[in-house]
């Protein structure tokens, strides 16, 4: 029973611990104050045991209670915006680059360009709103196309 008391003591502490880091990130410093606060409450609780069962189930709650925090936060956290700049090899295979996304409703801008040899050609500023959208528009293009992706 103490082992057990004990595993989920230290494994509140690390979770707590980790959540207040994590909203202290976000600016959300009332969040990470009570986190903080529950995290040390869950601390003293551990603590008060000893024994390498103790130390065992310790390291355990320490791991897992570190670990899985950030992996739901980042589960549960929306889409951000993604920016790519992609330029095709040729003019043309811009055009219908762009020409593509645009059928298919995806936020795109173009600016002509030309290189040191005097080639024009097109990039294109796309705006992805999720996930999907970066596979859509990372699938309409090959190895021949450079991609500058900007958060």
């Amino acid at each position: 029973m103490d082992l057990i008391v004990i595993f989920v003591s230290k494994l509140l502490d690390c979770a707590f611990g980790a959540l207040k880091t994590s909203f202290f990130i976000r600016n959300k410093f009332v969040i990470s104050a009570m986190c903080a606060s529950f995290s040390t409450v869950f601390f003293i609780l551990s603590i008060k045991q000893s024994g390498l069962f103790a130390y065992f189930a310790i390291f355990i709650a320490t791991f897992l209670g570190n670990y899985f925090p950030p992996v739901v936060i980042k589960k549960l956290e929306k889409d951000k915006l993604f920016v790519y700049e992609i330029t095709a090899d040729t003019f043309e295979r811009s055009i219908n680059f762009a020409e593509t996304l645009r059928e298919l409703n995806i936020p795109i801008a173009t600016t002509k360009i030309r290189d040191k040899y005097g080639s024009r050609n097109l990039t294109c500023t796309c705006y992805a709103m999720s996930k999907e959208i970066s596979s859509i528009i990372l699938d309409n293009t090959d190895d021949t196309f450079k991609i500058n992706k900007r958060s």
